[in-house]
């Protein structure tokens, strides 16, 4: 969250209906094993264009740049 914030990206966290997640422009998880990891289809239905949205393609860029950093020191 700190990464899409500092890119000047807004972030809401709340609650939602399955019905707005069948109709989001892109959708993605996160969790220490995946990173940002996109979703393009929701209990079968494909979401928007059925391709990684540029949100979720950037946070994910932006988490694996992070975390190289912090590794090498």
């Amino acid at each position: 969250m700190a990464l899409a914030e500092k890119r000047g990206l807004t972030l809401e966290e709340r609650a939602f209906t399955v019905e707005e997640a069948y109709e989001a422009a892109e959708a993605f998880l996160t969790s220490a094993s995946t990173f940002v990891m996109p979703i393009v289809k929701i209990d079968n239905r494909t979401l928007s264009n059925g391709a990684p949205g540029p949100v979720a393609r950037e946070l994910r860029a932006l988490y694996i740049e992070a975390a190289l950093a912090s590794a090498v020191g």
